[in-house]
């Protein structure tokens, strides 16, 4: 698993340079469009829609979503069972995760955080009265670098290798009932007790048994929710059931991996 740990970190560092590559060339032809008067109020949002695929949006997302199946292959390829792929193709909780990852990246979600505040913009500065170039400076505060897209888009994504990870770890758990796994992920300053806990028995031992486990969340997190001290960091509503995909909490770098 050491091979996904490093795909997921090679990823994120060039879909991030992306993203911001994509949010540049929006924002480009975003102001080629204010300047040259290239719109109509009434179709803002199709204008804006056609530009981020011609930005890169499109593919750049589909690369995420393509990653996602590269780790299910890589689980399956790790297992050696060829029955997972069958299992995680029929997955209901990742094929949903999946749905509303895309909804959020090319649906609603994008929709609303990102082309509908630059097309009320317009509009709103176009009652306003504002000439061309003013009218894209208000946009300019919203779109340019370091604008909603990129926020947006970095928020939704954060984690999302390790979450769906995660899941197919539950469809192991609730298949094939196995009764230990390893944490893996290295230890930093910043590192989150309940991370610290599970590394110094996994290094004990090799391993971390179910009971070990469920005694830890009890502890850590118990019923659900986080300690005051020990449970730093950690997603209220952490069980045994779902540990799988939330660990350590919001952007843990750590993984639970099943041993079968």
């Amino acid at each position: 698993m050491d091979k996904l740990i490093q795909f997921e970190d090679d990823f994120y560092n060039d879909f991030e340079k992306r993203i911001s590559k994509v949010n540049s060339k929006a924002f480009d032809l975003i102001k080629e469009m204010i300047l040259s008067e290239d719109y109509t109020l009434n179709n803002l949002e199709s204008k804006i829609r056609e530009i981020l695929v011609r930005a890169g949006y499109g593919k750049t997302v589909d690369s995420l979503l393509n990653a996602l199946q590269d780790v299910s292959t890589m689980t399956t390829e790790y297992y050696q069972k060829r029955e997972l792929t069958n299992i995680f193709s029929e997955s209901k909780s990742a094929n949903f995760f999946i749905e509303v990852l895309t909804d959020n990246l090319k649906g609603a979600g994008i929709n609303e955080s990102y082309i509908k505040k630059i097309s009320n913009t317009i509009r709103q500065e176009t009652f306003n009265g504002l000439p061309n170039k003013n009218l894209f400076n208000s946009v300019a505060k919203i779109a340019s670098d370091g604008g909603v897209l990129p926020r947006y888009v970095n928020t939704i994504t954060t984690d999302t290798i390790g979450q769906y990870s995660g899941i197919l770890q539950q469809e192991i758990k609730n298949k094939l009932n196995p009764t230990k796994g390893r944490w893996i992920g290295k230890t930093i300053a910043t590192t989150r007790p309940i991370c610290r806990h599970l590394t110094k028995q996994q290094e004990r031992l090799g391993f971390v048994s179910v009971d070990y486990l469920k005694a830890t969340l009890k502890v850590y997190v118990p019923n659900g929710v986080p300690d005051t001290e020990l449970g730093s960091g950690i997603i209220e509503g952490t069980t045994i059931d779902n540990f799988e995909k939330n660990r350590g909490g919001y952007n843990c770098r750590h993984k639970w991996i099943w041993i079968l």
